[in-house]
């Protein structure tokens, strides 16, 4: 069986932590040696036993042929079942519970495997390594999709993990103010995209120097730094007014100039249907978040086709969308980031074609891509 293959008692019992085990050793020892000062029959029986083991299987076969109901205790009856087979007699009652003593059990109770094989060192015997875990420290790493935005901008997090996490915090801290109580969101398993690796969108509200912290079991892990840069309101100036034209008389004929002979005002055109590329094309060029967001007041619904690439945990939206998820699309070579309810009956798969009812609300100067909402999928 595997167990045996890799030297491991059957129940599949493991050393968690070695530094631990190995100071519970040295307890026993100490534990040995006051007991057998003050007890002849003790000291005479400790120096029997360890002979006796010396001669006998390795620990792990040892402790296999004990703990038969792989519960992760020796009983007392276990133990001297045991000795009665390799020595052809049962010890008394006495006996055992002086071994038990010397590895901390007393009023018969069960002996721990932990504090059986801690005996079985202090008695002298050497513990194969396959029965200490080894320790793996977790390695973070985080990356952001800029590291300068503007304010109201949302920054995507990628996480990578080298081992699967319960859950983890991000802290924000504004380190040019630090009368600012740091932001903590908890992102709990349920909520964590893989075993290897998570993504997370934020959306920064203030301008300022922000660190972002990853903590995992109470201690930081991975950090990185974005600034984000103050909303600068355009300037704007008043306009001269224009001179007021005068029809002019013509004296000789002392009659105003005839209605027709003015040129006629152009009819203002109805206005178009909206037209999603040319939004983006009117998007691409502003440079002050004033100018997208004049652009976006209108909250003209969309009706676009794109292909999905990625959906994302969003912190974005309000509303049935907030903590929902952002799906990533390309619409004709625009990039699109809309966002969907949390509680939907079923997510589309990566890859899907998906003709959707689209209201822009935010424009990200960074990515160059438009974020939105989704008010419904179109068939």
């Amino acid at each position: 069986m595997l167990c045996e293959r890799l030297g491991l008692p059957m129940s599949g019992f493991v050393i968690q932590d070695k530094a631990v085990f190995e100071q519970m050793v040295a307890d026993t020892r100490s534990r040995i040696e006051v007991i057998s000062s003050t007890n002849q029959m003790a000291r005479m029986l400790f120096s029997n036993f360890q002979t006796w083991l010396q001669s006998s299987t390795s620990p792990v076969e040892l402790t296999q042929k004990m703990d038969k109901n792989l519960d992760g205790f020796v009983s007392i009856d276990e133990f001297a079942t045991l000795l009665q087979q390799m020595t052809g007699e049962r010890p008394p009652d006495w006996v055992t519970e002086l071994v038990f003593s010397f590895a901390g059990v007393k009023n018969g109770q069960p002996l721990p495997l932990l504090n059986w094989y801690a005996f079985l060192a202090a008695c002298g015997l050497s513990l194969p390594e396959s029965l200490f875990k080894v320790f793996i420290p977790l390695e973070v790493s985080v990356q952001t999709s800029t590291v300068v935005a503007n304010e109201g901008d949302s920054i995507t997090f990628s996480l990578t993990f080298n081992q699967a996490v319960d859950e983890y915090l991000i802290r924000i801290s504004n380190k040019g103010d630090t009368s600012v109580k740091p932001m903590v969101m908890t992102v709990p398993s349920s909520e964590i995209d893989s075993q290897s690796g998570d993504q997370q969108i934020v959306e920064f509200p203030n301008h300022g120097d922000y660190e972002i912290t990853i903590i995992v079991n109470e201690e930081d892990v991975a950090s990185c730094d974005v600034t984000i840069l103050e909303k600068i309101e355009p300037v704007t100036s008043e306009l001269e007014p224009k001179e007021e034209e005068v029809l002019e008389i013509d004296h000789e004929s002392d009659e105003l100039a005839s209605p027709n002979e003015v040129p006629a005002l152009e009819q203002a055109s109805e206005p178009s249907s909206p037209d999603f590329e040319e939004l983006y094309a009117q998007l691409s060029t502003t440079k002050l978040r004033s100018e997208w967001e004049l652009l976006l007041s209108n909250r003209n619904h969309y009706f676009i086709t794109g292909t999905l690439q990625d959906i994302e945990r969003s912190l974005l939206g309000v509303g049935e969308y907030k903590n929902g998820y952002s799906l990533i699309l390309n619409s004709n070579g625009v990039p699109v980031q809309a966002m969907i309810p949390a509680k939907v009956e079923s997510l589309p798969k990566i890859g899907q074609t998906l003709n959707i009812d689209f209201m822009p609300t935010l424009w990200s100067i960074a990515t160059l891509s438009v974020h939105g909402e989704v008010c419904s999928t179109v068939e």
